[in-house]
């Protein structure tokens, strides 16, 4: 005979049948104890009592480990229920900071490529400012040039005319404009 116990849905099974068998060769082996003087009848009763007694602790010992496995299937049950709804709780956060994420993404992107076209307008213009920078520099060191050398030729005028002139009593002597590398 086998007993069988249910734990949520898991069958916990018993097997009785070697329990019999052990009984029966206890008590053969008890028989050989017992003093040959002895009334059969009274052997019987006592392999029977003890035989009863036997049956009582392994059924102690089963109902035992049956009640300790019920309370195991138990606190497993609500310990697995908590670990679902955790889990459940958790899995409804990372959606909402998945999208939250894809939300924030589609917007840095756009903001990506509206700096990438600022950029590239501004690259053109800095471009177009550098050209006209280094015509305008061309032009101003031509013209820088042309002033630097009219400025030493009045700066040398101005040194023989005064010399000239500080040679000369008269400020208003005539002065030959025909002859000026005479000066």
């Amino acid at each position: 005979q086998a007993s069988r116990f249910l734990c949520s849905g898991t069958r916990f099974r018993i097997n009785a049948g070697p329990m019999w068998r052990l009984v029966a060769v206890a008590t053969f082996l008890a028989s050989y104890t017992v003093k040959s003087t002895s009334d059969p009848v009274q052997k019987v009763i006592s392999l029977l009592s003890n035989l009863e007694q036997q049956i009582k602790r392994d059924g102690q010992a089963e109902q035992r480990a049956h009640d300790s496995y019920m309370e195991w299937c138990r606190t497993g049950a609500k310990d697995k229920e908590f670990e679902i709804t955790t889990a459940n709780n958790n899995i409804e956060d990372l959606s909402a900071t998945i999208k939250k994420a894809d939300s924030d993404l589609a917007t840095l992107s756009s903001q990506i490529e509206d700096l990438g076209a600022d950029l590239a307008t501004n690259s053109g213009e800095l471009k177009a400012a550098s050209q006209i920078r280094e015509k305008e520099h061309a032009e101003f060191k031509a013209v820088e040039t042309e002033m630097t050398d009219t400025i030493d030729t009045l700066e040398r005028a101005i040194n023989i005319l005064e010399r000239k002139l500080r040679s000369s009593t008269l400020l208003q002597t005539p002065v030959d404009r025909g002859d000026i590398g005479k000066l």
